[in-house]
C-alpha cells in the first residue's frame, strides 16, 4: 500500500469478525418466540426468515430501531416500554431478550474471523499506518466509548484525534451496512465513501465495491494516480 494512505478506520462486525450469523440466529429465536405468544392473541402467524428479513430489516440497525421496523413490516405495533421491561413484549423488552440470547450463543459457538482482512490490517500496520477499529455494538468495549454516538460522530472523533482534519488529506471510509451512512455523510468534501457489497438501497457512498479484493485494487489504483504523486 502506498504511504499516501496514512490511517485506516474499520468496522468490527462484518469486517474482522463474522458475528452476523450469530446475531441472525438470536433475532430468529426472539421473534419466533414473540410470534408464538402473539399468535395466541391473533389469527395471524409469522416466522422470522433469516435470508430475507435479517438483511432487509435488521442488519446494521440499533436493536430497538430494528425491532420497530421489522414488526411494522408485519403491521404489528408494540409499546416502547422502558429499561425495566426485561421479559415483556415491548420494544425495550425484546431488545433486552435478544441481547441475552446473543450472549448465550456466544458462549456455545466459536466466533469466526475474516482472516484475509486481518492479514491486510497487519500488512498496513507494518507499513506504519495508524489503525482504529469501531463497532456500533453495545457489547463492545474500547478505548473511547460514544454510548449515544453513531459512526459519523466516531469518524469525526478519530479524524480529530489523529490530527487528520486537513484539506490536503483525503479520508476514505469503507462500510458494509446501513450504519455506515452517517459516516459517509460526515466525510469532508475531499473524502471518499465506499460501500462494500450490494445492498439494493440508496447510499451516500461515492463508490460501490463487491469485496475486499476490489477494495485493495481501488486503493492501490487511487494512490498510484499521477495527481497524487506530485
Amino acid at each position: 500500500m502506498n504511504r499516501l494512505i496514512l490511517a485506516a478506520l474499520c468496522d468490527l462486525d462484518g469486517v474482522i469478525t463474522q458475528t452476523a450469523k450469530i446475531h441472525a440466529q438470536a433475532w430468529k429465536k426472539i421473534f419466533d418466540h414473540f410470534f408464538h405468544r402473539y399468535k395466541q392473541k391473533s389469527l395471524l402467524h409469522h416466522a422470522f426468515d433469516i435470508a430475507y428479513d435479517y438483511p432487509l430489516y435488521i442488519d446494521g440497525k440499533p436493536r430497538m430501531e430494528a425491532i420497530r421496523d421489522y414488526l411494522q413490516s408485519k403491521q404489528i405495533t408494540i409499546p416502547m416500554g422502558d429499561d425495566d421491561d426485561m421479559n415483556k413484549d415491548t420494544v425495550h423488552g425484546l431488545a433486552f431478550q435478544k441481547n441475552q440470547i446473543f450472549l448465550q450463543l456466544l458462549e456455545t459457538q466459536d466466533i469466526e474471523i475474516y482472516q484475509e482482512n486481518v492479514n491486510q490490517l497487519k500488512k498496513w500496520k507494518e507499513l506504519g499506518m495508524r489503525l482504529a477499529v469501531v463497532s456500533s455494538s453495545k457489547n463492545c468495549q474500547g478505548d473511547h466509548d460514544l454510548k449515544e454516538g453513531d459512526k459519523g460522530q466516531i469518524l469525526q472523533y478519530i479524524l480529530s484525534t489523529l490530527d487528520l482534519i486537513n484539506p490536503n488529506i483525503c479520508p476514505i471510509y469503507l462500510g458494509d451496512n446501513l450504519t455506515a451512512e452517517n459516516a459517509f455523510r460526515c466525510l469532508p468534501e475531499q473524502g471518499i465513501g465506499i460501500l462494500v457489497g450490494d445492498h439494493g438501497q440508496p447510499t451516500y457512498a461515492d463508490f460501490g465495491l463487491n469485496n475486499s479484493d476490489e477494495v485493495e485494487k481501488f486503493l492501490n489504483d487511487l494512490t498510484n494516480m499521477p495527481a497524487l504523486n506530485h
